[in-house]
């Protein structure tokens, strides 16, 4: 009659020193355990989402356990934060989620709005996250796939995202989109990058530089002068700043010479500054592209040497972003 509970006793005992051998082997010293035979209610406070897996792992591993009641609670967050990183070829998540089941929403929705990219996610969950949390980043992946590159980040309410955007004129669209997300008291602050205006400022910076000084050669030769070496170390500067733009040099000469004499000297003169451009600069050679016009577009009189030094010239067009 009194068998059962000394069998009881000595499970529970049995129970307790597994659990207290295993706990002290992992270094888990914040978990809570109750007792009762080969049952066992589990609680505490896990700083992250990994230690709570170890421990409930470690509890798993006791084969003299049959059931596991968890208890455990997530720390709550200090500063809940979510950063999203998106490129041509992948999508970046990391930060912290309310649950389990908030984390998969989430994929769910980078996986409907992204399911030509590779997504990774590093997500944690926590106690403390911010009204409306999943429904505003749920939102965010949506809205970023109008860009061609972006990153968000948020701290609590307060969300700033940067990127590349393909016209200038969907960007006050993009904007007003936003405005749901202030609705739900969230602060929004974008930082955009229009392709078609870089192509038009990294264009008129070319024009700006070679409208007060240009690039000197040898006499018929294609060898730069030393003293268009500070011209050419801006012109670099601005290549390297025009993101990726594909960038055509082109050179001129005046009416010296032969058709054919001119042709060749104009394309090596703006092969020699395509090679600048790389080597000084390690512009991509596949955004470079070097042509020569010879005599055929003067833009000066070549009656004169004042002319015909005008029309001796390199020129640079931006022709595109991709």
């Amino acid at each position: 009659m009194y068998a059962m509970p000394i069998i009881t006793q000595r499970i529970t005992a049995q129970v307790e020193n597994d659990v207290q051998t295993t706990l002290q082997t992992e270094g888990i010293t914040w978990v809570n355990v109750k007792t009762q035979g080969r049952d066992i209610t589990v609680s505490g406070i896990a700083r992250d989402e990994s230690e709570y897996e170890k421990a409930l792992n470690a509890l798993r591993s006791i084969k003299l356990i049959r059931n596991i009641k968890n208890a455990i609670q997530p720390q709550p967050v200090g500063i809940y934060t979510m950063a999203m990183h998106m490129d041509k070829e992948n999508l970046q998540i990391s930060g912290y989620i309310a649950s389990d089941t908030d984390k998969e929403a989430l994929h769910q929705q980078a996986r409907e709005v992204f399911s030509n990219k590779q997504i990774s996610l590093a997500l944690q969950t926590g106690l403390g996250a911010p009204n409306d949390w999943l429904e505003v980043n749920k939102g965010l992946i949506t809205e970023i796939s109008k860009l061609d590159v972006a990153s968000v980040d948020i701290i609590n309410t307060s969300v700033e995202i940067s990127g590349k955007i393909p016209k200038s004129q969907t960007i006050p669209a993009f904007e007003q989109a936003l405005q749901a997300f202030r609705d739900k008291d969230y602060t929004i602050k974008t930082q955009l990058f229009a392709h078609d205006y870089a192509i038009a400022a990294c264009q008129e910076k070319f024009n700006a530089l070679l409208s007060k000084n240009k690039i000197y050669f040898e006499t018929a030769q294609s060898i730069i002068a030393k003293q268009s070496d500070a011209l050419l170390t801006k012109i670099v500067e601005n290549a390297v700043l025009c993101g990726n733009a594909s960038i055509t040099i082109i050179g001129h000469t005046d009416d010296i010479g032969s058709d054919a004499e001119n042709q060749t000297l104009s394309y090596q003169r703006a092969q020699a500054v395509k090679g600048r451009l790389f080597s000084q600069g390690g512009i991509p050679l596949e955004r470079l592209n070097a042509v020569g016009k010879g005599a055929s577009e003067p833009i000066d009189a070549n009656d004169t040497e004042a002319g015909r030094a005008n029309n001796r010239r390199i020129e640079f067009t931006v022709e595109g972003l991709e």
